[in-house]
């Protein structure tokens, strides 16, 4: 009885530690898409897996009939898929165009991370990128939002990034269908909504793959 209050215990502290680590203030949002994991997703599985580890260590595994209490090999699956962009760190921008479909994959992602923690660095930045259409309703507004999702090498997650069309552009007979690849060409921008702050393509266009 004992051990089991002490991973209930655990088991708090860890889901304490990995809200804590969603909530970064110096990144911006991104709004929901496919469903598939953020990068803020990964990260804080992965921090909680390894908080968990440390924790396991000092008071034993939890063991019971039900396995599903001790199970995190979910969140430890995603470990190495989870390498290039939680080891990032801050990447300077030269010029005033960023051609991301010219990059390797982990080096698209890890820009792409940079985009969402270290926005300042790329605002007025003509940005170029390759990805899946998607698009998302806001349920209080009914204001439509449009955005390039860009997976990582291992296809395991996916981070969005919006973008507006010019006025060229009509919807929806000018527009994508959802999980379309394009390639989208825009003006890197921020802007906030509510208590949240969003980065955006603005005056885009959509380019030849």
């Amino acid at each position: 009885m004992m051990k089991k209050m002490r991973y209930i215990a655990v088991m708090t502290l860890v889901v304490l530690i990995t809200s804590g680590c969603a909530d970064d203030s110096s990144a911006v949002s991104s709004r929901p898409g496919s469903g598939a994991k953020t990068v803020d997703d990964v990260i804080a599985e992965q921090m909680a897996a390894s908080d968990m580890s440390s924790l396991i260590a000092e008071y034993g595994e939890y063991e019971e009939d039900d396995a599903s209490y001790g199970d995190t090999s979910g969140a430890s699956d995603n470990s190495a898929a989870a390498t290039s962009f939680h080891t990032a760190e801050e990447i300077k921008v030269d010029g005033d165009y960023v051609d991301l479909t010219k990059q390797s994959s982990t080096m698209i992602y890890t820009t792409v991370y940079n985009m969402m923690y270290y926005p300042e660095n790329f605002v007025g930045k003509t940005i170029k990128m390759t990805g899946n259409y998607s698009e998302y309703v806001a349920e209080d507004t009914g204001k439509r939002y449009f955005a390039c999702i860009i997976k990582d090498a291992t296809a395991c997650c996916s981070q969005g990034v919006e973008f507006e069309l010019t006025s060229d552009y009509k919807y929806p007979d000018n527009y994508p269908k959802e999980e379309d690849p394009i390639t989208v060409e825009g003006v890197f921008d921020l802007y906030e909504e509510g208590q949240y702050q969003y980065c955006t393509l603005r005056n885009a266009k959509l380019c030849e793959s």
